[in-house]
């Protein structure tokens, strides 16, 4: 056996090298494969793979086989690394690559251009040490798809630039399948968006083959997944046809493959999963022929009309009951051909709008319908015809005979022909006027309490019982500082005064068992960090709290302060002669007994007033009663009685000395 060269083990290898790619499949390029093969194949020193952007105007270095260390030296001379870097397109450059399968430069400055700063590409050049520079374009269809930049040793020269097309040639077959792939995948994508939003099932037929590919949308139709799913053929689809529909649907597509009809369109029903049927409306068009003329390859959709196909034969079924039922339904039942001229319509059309049945069979619907509904009515029954599914339209108004105006709701499905195409609508529509005002009115009151919501000056608020806060109105943001959005979703036990915490939940216990919970005082927190008393009444309902309180601190401090007044000398501070009275009632009982009574009158003060003045007798009390405070005990009871000039003391502790 002869010995195998240098140039023939070199096609052995990017033989080897293709068929790794080519057993990849999905998974993700071995770029640094590829310049490591390039880099044997030219005996280079260093190899970088630059792959071009499909759509735009500049590439990106996937990979560089050499030197590691100089390659890090160079990442760092440059700021950053060179693989995955992108760089824009030199117009140059690029002109001068296309149509060449090999391009030398001389050294590395000549092929970097202005994309790196001279200073930068002479660090390189020193760093990398190369001479002759090559650049092998990949190009598959006219189309660029990377390159491969080969630096060669200094005084070294690749001896067979064919080898290397060569390569690049494989890689761009490589590099185009992918991308092929890629589209494919993209567009099975986009195409099962597109059926996802219209509701459909898109199938492919390979006619030759007898082999078929569906989307998992059109297996969903009939109950698979695909996990448990296999291409279809003929043979297995005409099985899943039910017995009824299964010539006509078989003719119908022999017709299409015949080339009397291109396209198609046909309505039977396929067996399910779970053993029932379903109607499926599948339109379908041959897409390719071969150069026999002879049928390739079949495209359609899927769509599962079993809904209105229900509606259809329910209709068909009851016919002979229809009249009947017509009359006596209270509601109009109309029918409507396209242009939306009255075929048909019921009594009640009579009874509701006094109108004749003559006055509307044969007229459009238009004149009937407010001018300021008009164009909704319209949009209606166009979505009937496009989609081909029943719809519904509230609230619009119709012409009493009497001048008046009445407001009706409606739903319509299509009417089909014989030929199941959409021939017109027909629905029913209901007088809802009462109905209308009772609801306007209910809004204008809602409304009206909206308002009374918003400007109560009373604090109200609606809770869930464990006191998250659903909803308060503004006088918590007049009375607190909180505005709405600071409140709700909070728990209110957040700003009570620790010391009303407790009786607070105790409150909210009361509330949880159905119990109403009135004239209840807390403190709460202001956005200022002061605290504000509120007198809460509270009840339950529907697994709600709902409360209003209001603002009773300067009541309370009023309260406070008439009550310190009645008990206490306004001059001097002392309790008085009522507060005394009291003690002494209180006190006298035998478990206090006995007690002291120290009475003290304060000399001369009528010649201190006269003298002086009253101004210097007062000062004069209350320096006393000052000196009283601190001698006396604080459990001991220090009065002025009266307008007198005396004080008493109470020494009420029998044991005390």
């Amino acid at each position: 056996m002869a010995a195998i060269t240098g140039r023939e083990e070199k096609m052995l290898k990017i033989i080897h090298v293709s068929r790794i790619f080519l057993d990849l499949g999905e998974e993700p390029m071995e770029y640094g494969l590829l310049t490591d093969t390039m880099k044997d194949l030219s005996g280079a020193k260093y190899v970088a793979f630059n792959l071009f952007e499909e759509e735009g105007d500049g590439f990106e270095t996937m990979s560089i086989s050499g030197f590691h260390e100089d390659l890090q030296k160079a990442a760092s001379s440059l700021g950053f690394n060179i693989v995955g870097k992108r760089w824009s397109f030199d117009p140059r450059r690029y002109e001068r690559l296309f149509g060449e399968s090999v391009v030398v430069y001389e050294a590395l400055h000549e092929l970097t251009g202005e994309v790196i700063s001279d200073h930068l590409i002479k660090t390189l050049e020193t760093i990398f040490d190369i001479g002759t520079v090559l650049v092998v374009p990949i190009v598959k269809n006219n189309r660029m798809l990377g390159d491969f930049t080969v630096m060669m040793e200094k005084d070294s020269l690749v001896s067979d630039f064919e080898i290397l097309e060569l390569y690049a040639s494989q890689v761009g077959l490589l590099l185009s399948k992918r991308l092929e792939e890629k589209h494919r995948e993209e567009n099975q994508q986009k195409l099962d968006l597109v059926m996802d939003a219209i509701d459909a099932g898109a199938w492919v037929w390979d006619v030759q083959a007898d082999q078929g590919d569906v989307s998992l949308q059109w297996m969903r139709m009939l109950g698979y997944d695909e996990k448990e799913w296999e291409p279809p053929t003929l043979e297995w689809w005409t099985s899943m046809i039910h017995p009824e529909d299964r010539d006509r649907a078989v003719q119908t597509l022999k017709q299409a493959l015949a080339s009397e009809s291109e396209s198609f369109a046909m309505e039977y029903r396929m067996r399910h999963k779970k053993g029932h049927y379903v109607w499926i409306m599948n339109r379908g068009k041959l897409m390719e022929w071969n150069s026999d003329g002879k049928p390739l390859r079949m495209f359609g959709i899927h769509l599962d009309i079993t809904e209105n196909k229900k509606t259809t034969e329910a209709l068909r079924e009851k016919e002979e009951n229809y009249q009947v039922l017509v009359d006596s339904s209270f509601d109009i039942i109309y029918r409507l051909d396209l242009n939306g001229v009255f075929t048909f319509v019921s009594n009640a059309w009579t009874k509701l709008l006094g109108y004749s049945i003559e006055e509307a069979v044969g007229n459009s619907f238009r004149p009937f319908v407010h001018p300021d509904d008009l164009e909704g009515v319209e949009e209606f029954f166009r979505r009937i015809r496009e989609s081909n599914t029943r719809q519904e339209h509230n609230n619009y108004r119709l012409l009493h005979k009497d001048g008046s105006w009445h407001w009706y709701t409606t739903t319509a499905t299509p009417l089909w022909d014989e030929w199941d195409n959409v021939a017109g609508y027909v629905g029913t529509a209901r007088d809802i006027t009462d109905v209308k005002t009772i609801n306007d009115q209910l809004m204008e009151k809602n409304q009206v309490l909206e308002y009374f919501f918003a400007i109560n000056p009373d604090l109200i608020l609606i809770a869930s019982l464990d006191g998250r806060i659903v909803q308060v109105n503004n006088a918590w943001e007049r009375t607190l500082g909180y505005g709405s959005s600071d409140l709700v979703g909070r728990s209110f036990l957040e700003m009570v005064h620790p010391e009303d915490v407790e009786k607070t939940k105790a409150a909210m216990g009361e509330l949880k068992n159905d119990n109403v919970v009135w004239d209840f005082v807390n403190r709460y927190r202001s956005y200022d960090g002061t605290y504000r008393s509120l007198e809460w009444r509270s009840q339950p309902a529907g697994g709600l709290l709902y409360a209003a309180a209001r603002d009773i601190t300067e009541k309370l401090e009023r309260q406070q302060e008439v009550e310190y007044l009645s008990f206490h000398d306004h001059l001097t501070g002392l309790y008085n002669r009522r507060y005394m009275d009291d003690s002494l009632k209180r006190l006298d009982t035998p478990r206090n007994l006995p007690f002291s009574v120290i009475v003290l009158d304060v000399n001369d003060l009528k010649e201190m007033n006269d003298v002086h003045g009253h101004f210097i007798g007062d000062e004069l009390l209350k320096g006393v009663a000052q000196v009283l405070k601190e001698t006396c005990r604080s459990d001991d009871i220090i009065c002025r009685m009266g307008e007198t000039n005396s004080s008493s003391c109470f020494l009420p502790h029998p044991n005390k000395k």
